[in-house]
């Protein structure tokens, strides 16, 4: 369908349906979703494996028979009690989204992987009386899994409760949760109208499969994928999980055109391109360069030769998320301008931007023009929003979307606003056209001992690609004198031994020559426990200062006088020497079969990418066949963690041996 600024504006107008009645409500925005019962709603892996799809009229139908299910079991409790959320996205999750409010009941949207004792702090907090979770905890109110609901007799929805209540991300480390009404929500939905101005293709009369791979308890989730696509009537796609594979799997036989993610999905991507390319002929990683400086507007198609052909991108995209996306959406975090010029130059457009728990998504750049997304603004304010920036630059916002109430500590109290503004706590600056560029987190700026301001985010960006590292962030840690450090907080990569801990120590001392000395790290601490995760995304930056500054927790300095070099994982040597051999025999076999390579060229500590030349699609394959070989099931967030022979064979050995 040929996208004009009349058909698209028509589609996106059809958010002011929401105000025809008066004041907007939850029911009334499900009711909108379902006025294109032949629309495709969901398309998903079902439980043989097999990829199925249904419409709006079977969306509808599933939806109330699973809201009619919730009224039979949630009966005895009173009208309006918390119920909690605490599910995987999946094609049921809005079932028992809108079946918790038709129950006449406020949904409390939980990260399903929260920690059990977390969980119970939010759900006593908020007053849960239930909790729908697939999982077997123990909890303070009863835990209802989807066997139980579909279980219940069945009774007709008679009054719908207007309220949802999301948690913060809590980079704090304090638990934050946010009431908001059906009203806040549709205001959100309508502040897509000034959209077709600038793009016709975030949203409009044409088909969109949109990937279904941000939590859906998260605001990005749940406004920019499950609420806005929903409304529009849009098919949302549903990885089997968050693996690497099945996302791609997603994207290419879902024939996603939309993929939202934070900017984690973005940097692998564009690191394993970078990767890839770099070890094709000189031709053609000429080519590619030329590809990327075109598609980010940098050089005439002339001058790209072979790089600046359709059929040449085409074979490049192939190999990455194939040809189906058009729009990519960066949010929730720092998006790196390497990795913003790297998807861009790919011929994918991403656009970056904003949005808080508190405030909903106030802003998105737009632009057409990957020169205009590539200076990394997040836009400005969106339809019914406004900003300011106050003289310490901080960000002030005023918007209808902004929640009501808050609960903190188990008390309610009203949102907290000067003169109808929320601060967001993002320090930012703002140009004459109203775009914002964010530098960092007013809570989380580092003060050094100049008294200068430095940035966590753009540092972190800096030292993104230090080798043997999970995920790390920088911080702030307070000395004894008052003033604070800058350090720089890692979690290792299993194996990490004494060879790769000084590959890491010299690749972290050149990256931090680079900067001048008021923003030079001053400390490094790796972590032997995994870091804290607020809705498993950010690192809780200031729980993490506050423990390293009390000596609490289980950090290692690595430039700590007399310490010596540290191992952080046992030596294979403590393991029975044959079953050592036999396990690294087969392990190599399954490198050599899957990459094409002899046995005897694959050492204990070759890396699967790096030394061997492998990619992420490759790496899945091999697992498969080395879950086959050893008899385990590898979970998916070891995926790309383990990278050598060693680092697998100390894995089954483990699992093997769990009391050594």
């Amino acid at each position: 369908m040929k996208l004009t600024l009349d058909n698209v504006q028509k589609t996106i107008d059809t958010a002011e349906l929401l105000f025809e009645n008066g004041t907007p409500t939850f029911q009334r925005i499900y009711q909108l979703c379902l006025t294109e019962p032949k629309m495709k709603a969901a398309t998903y892996y079902d439980e043989s494996g097999n990829w199925v799809s249904y419409d709006y009229a079977q969306y509808k139908e599933y939806a109330e028979k699973y809201a009619r299910h919730l009224c039979g079991l949630l009966k005895g409790y009173p009208q309006g009690a918390v119920v909690g959320l605490k599910m995987k996205n999946s094609h049921i999750w809005p079932y028992l989204f809108w079946g918790i409010l038709a129950s006449g009941h406020i949904p409390l949207l939980l990260d399903y992987r929260l920690e059990k004792e977390k969980t119970e702090v939010l759900l006593d907090e908020s007053g849960a009386v239930a909790l729908l979770a697939s999982e077997v905890n123990q909890y303070g109110v009863p835990l209802y899994g989807n066997p139980e609901i579909l279980m219940a007799e069945q009774i007709e929805p008679s009054i719908w409760e207007d309220k949802i209540i999301l948690c913060t991300s809590g980079t704090t480390g304090a638990s934050r949760m946010m009431v908001y009404r059906g009203k806040n929500m549709a205001h959100q939905i309508l502040s897509s109208k000034n959209m077709p101005k600038e793009t016709l293709d975030i949203v409009g009369p044409q088909k969109i499969n949109i990937l279904a791979m941000i939590p859906l308890h998260h605001i990005f989730g749940l406004v920019a994928v499950f609420l806005w696509y929903s409304f529009y009537h849009k098919n949302l796609v549903y990885p089997a999980s968050t693996s690497s594979k099945d996302i791609l799997s997603a994207i290419r036989q879902g024939k996603c055109t939309h993929v939202y993610s934070v900017p984690m999905l973005f940097d692998s991507l564009s690191t394993l391109v970078g990767r890839t390319m770099a070890k094709k002929s000189k031709r053609i990683y000429s080519w590619y360069q030329k590809m990327v400086a075109y598609n980010c507007g940098e050089i005439s198609k002339k001058e790209a030769g072979v790089g600046g052909t359709r059929f040449f991108n085409n074979l490049v995209k192939k190999q990455v998320l194939g040809k189906s996306p058009v729009y990519l959406i960066s949010g929730g975090g720092y998006l790196k301008e390497s990795t913003n010029r790297t998807v861009n130059g790919l011929g994918y457009p991403l656009y970056n931007g904003i949005g808080m728990t508190e405030v909903g998504v106030t802003s998105v750049e737009l632009s057409p023009d990957p020169k205009e997304r590539l200076k990394g603004s997040v836009g400005h304010a969106l339809y019914g929003v406004e900003y300011k920036v106050d003289s310490n630059g901080e960000l002030l916002i005023k918007s209808p979307v902004i929640h009501e109430e808050e609960i903190i500590g188990g008390k309610k109290r009203p949102t907290p606003l000067e003169d109808g503004y929320f601060r967001s706590g993002d320090l930012v600056e703002m140009d004459d056209k109203g775009k914002v560029y964010v530098k960092g987190r007013l809570k989380e700026v580092i003060i050094n001992s100049n008294g200068e301001n430095v940035y966590p985010d753009e540092l972190e960006a800096h030292f993104k690609e230090l080798p043997h590292l999970v995920r790390l962030s920088i911080m702030g840690i307070k000395k004894k004198d008052g003033n604070e450090e800058i350090a720089l907080v890692g979690e290792p990569e299993p194996g990490l031994d004494n060879e790769k801990t000084a590959e890491l120590k010299k690749a972290f001392e050149e990256q931090n020559d680079l900067l001048g000395s008021t923003r030079r790290v001053e400390r490094f601490y790796l972590a032997t426990k995994p870091l804290p995760l607020a809705n498993g995304i950010k690192i809780k930056r200031l729980e993490v200062a506050r423990n390293i500054a009390k000596g609490e927790g289980d950090f290692i300095d690595l430039y700590e006088e007399n310490r010596g070099q540290q191992s952080f994982h046992e030596s294979l040597a403590s393991y029975d020497p044959n079953e050592v051999r036999d396990i690294l025999g087969k392990i190599k076999k399954a490198f050599a079969s899957t990459l094409l390579l002899n046995e005897v060229s694959i050492r204990d500590d070759s890396d699967f990418g790096n030394d061997l030349g492998g990619d992420s699609m490759s790496y899945v394959s091999m697992v498969f066949d080395l879950n086959e070989a050893l008899g385990i099931e590898l979970p998916e967030e070891q995926y790309g963690k383990l990278l050598t022979p060693t680092d697998f064979a100390l894995f089954v050995l483990r699992l093997r041996h769990p009391e050594q």
